[in-house]
């Protein structure tokens, strides 16, 4: 099966700064509103955005290239590394893994169609896949929150993110 993907650029993005991707940078959503996510990755002043966004259907969103640099991660550090938008691409999963695992149609789209192929092409291995509650919270770990302005996150739950692993690796 051939998902859908459709590209819509974000302006959410270092204008300019190019990335060699080393990873994947997991994330999902927390909601089920695909156009509200749309329109927060197309709106400037949101300062957010991802690689790529999966809707339930397997439907992929497109708001960058590899080797752009968009603002997904945040406050981050992974495996040593700060700033995990100048090195690791970002997927959001539409919905709320909390509340709803992720489809079939999501994984496999995510796993077959978007990451083989990039798995392959930068030689990734499966220890430079991690989730957002990760990264953050190494950061966090390792250089404190600012007084409470540099807040956990939670992301994608771990039976999701094993999910994915499993049929990945």
């Amino acid at each position: 099966m051939t998902y859908k993907e459709i590209f819509l650029e974000t302006p959410n993005k270092k204008k300019g700064a190019v990335i060699i991707p080393t990873g994947i940078l997991l994330h999902d959503t927390e909601w089920f509103n695909l156009q509200g996510c749309i329109d927060i990755f197309q709106d400037p002043a949101s300062f957010a955005s991802a690689h790529l966004l999966i809707d339930l259907d397997g439907t992929r969103y497109i708001f960058g290239k590899d080797n752009e640099k968009l603002y997904h991660a945040g406050h981050s550090i992974f495996n040593g590394r700060k700033w995990c938008n100048n090195f690791m691409l970002g997927v959001e999963f539409l919905g709320d893994t909390r509340k709803k695992p992720l489809t079939d149609d999501q994984i496999k789209s995510f796993v077959e169609e978007w990451a083989k192929p990039r798995i392959e092409k930068y030689n990734f291995i499966n220890a430079v896949i991690t989730d957002h509650k990760k990264v953050r919270t190494d950061y966090i770990n390792q250089f404190g929150d600012n007084g409470g302005k540099i807040k956990a996150k939670r992301d994608i739950e771990q039976p999701e993110f094993d999910r994915i692993m499993k049929i990945l690796f």
